[in-house]
């Protein structure tokens, strides 16, 4: 009941899920006016999740994300989207890399003061690397949620985060 008031006075609502497809979950991501998948940068699990889970899932709109990613990884967006075939276009995916110094800035509090201070970042200097990706993958989450309407609801899912749980 409380979830379908919240869109009446916010814009965007965001609700982070537990991994797994536990029936909460499902329900939620079936309500979800814009789901947000978070999967690990391993094509086995992809292909796992490909083929067991999504097909379960009724998501309207779907946006992959790829965490804790590394930049110049093999298995990166384009690899994820020939493994995905048809299910996502590359509007629909994006990757927050790994970076040891933002994860230091969450542990003490300091992402503000992180992205700051690296926002207008030179490419292959510091952080700008990893600012800028995460700024495309916003901009394409955001590009999402304007086409599926003003007001929405935004389930994050961790449904795939650990690879050692889904793949034999």
């Amino acid at each position: 009941l409380l979830l379908e008031k919240l869109p009446m006075a916010y814009d965007c609502l965001l609700v982070d899920l537990m991994p797994g497809s536990n029936q909460l979950s499902m329900d939620a991501i079936e309500k979800a006016d814009i789901t947000v998948i978070v999967l690990p940068q391993d094509p086995k699990v992809w292909k796992k999740f490909f083929s067991d889970v999504f097909w379960k899932l009724k998501a309207k709109n779907v946006f992959f994300l790829l965490g804790g990613a590394l930049m110049d990884a093999k298995y990166g967006i384009r690899e994820f989207l020939k493994v995905a075939g048809n299910v996502a276009d590359r509007g629909r995916v994006g990757m927050i890399p790994r970076n040891t110094e933002y994860l230091e800035a969450m542990t003490e509090g300091r992402v503000i003061e992180f992205f700051l201070k690296n926002e207008r970042g030179r490419k292959g200097e510091g952080n700008a690397a990893f600012v800028e990706q995460t700024r495309r993958t916003a901009r394409s989450l955001l590009e999402l949620a304007d086409r599926a309407g003003r007001k929405k609801k935004i389930f994050l899912s961790g449904t795939l985060q650990s690879s050692e749980k889904y793949v034999e």
